[in-house]
């Protein structure tokens, strides 16, 4: 099954991203409608929350005992890098983003949305030669200009695979991982987790306990 690519731009300004979700307005609203699943939900400004396939980062907005704060601002700083992002100005305890240069210029490739009604998608950054709308057969290739494939393999998110994503994909993602953790690269310097790729657990793959030294 081909993913569509959409067009759009990124926006932080009033919002909390953290590193797997960022705000993106797509250039052509129709667009959300190719997707299977839910409706995709946009707020007062068309902009939709995307979940990013394949990826999970660690929380920013976590209540009680938190997951390591490090790593998690770490993801999220990383991929306002990779959206071309400047300026960002964050409310006290980086509660929300006051300001910020955004609007920057991407694209996505999804074929569906989530129970949240969000976009599950492969997130890039600038312009593509596909069209807008168009349907496309993601190589695993293609993958690494990604902002999802970067962050897994600059060691900043666990793999988390939904059970519908096709193999070669996950497998792409898989050996980011594999080679952030050989490198001690982002949060791998400090996690102790024993994983191991192919156990199903609901709709998605969670291979791994988040045990910390």
């Amino acid at each position: 099954m081909p993913f569509y690519v959409i067009k759009g731009t990124f926006h932080v300004q009033g919002y909390q991203p953290d590193g797997d979700t960022i705000r993106f307005q797509a250039d052509n609203k129709a667009n959300w409608l190719l997707l299977e699943g839910w409706t995709v939900k946009l707020n007062g400004k068309d902009h939709a929350s995307l979940r990013f396939e394949a990826i999970d980062a660690l929380e920013t907005h976590y209540q009680g005992t938190h997951q390591p704060l490090e790593y998690a601002n770490a993801a999220t700083d990383r991929l306002l890098e990779l959206a071309d992002i400047q300026d960002v100005r964050w409310s006290p305890n980086r509660a929300q983003i006051i300001s910020a240069q955004d609007g920057t210029r991407g694209y996505i490739m999804s074929r569906a949305t989530e129970k949240n009604r969000r976009p599950v998608a492969f997130v890039f950054p600038g312009e593509t030669d596909f069209a807008d709308g168009q349907q496309v057969f993601v190589r695993p290739e293609m993958l690494t200009s990604s902002f999802n494939y970067q962050l897994a393999i600059e060691g900043l998110v666990y793999p988390t695979f939904y059970e519908s994503l096709f193999y070669d994909l996950r497998q792409k993602i898989t050996e980011a991982v594999r080679e952030a953790r050989q490198q001690k690269a982002g949060l791998w310097q400090v996690d102790n987790t024993t994983w191991k790729v192919g156990a199903i657990a609901g709709r998605k793959i969670k291979n791994w306990s988040r045990l910390f030294k």
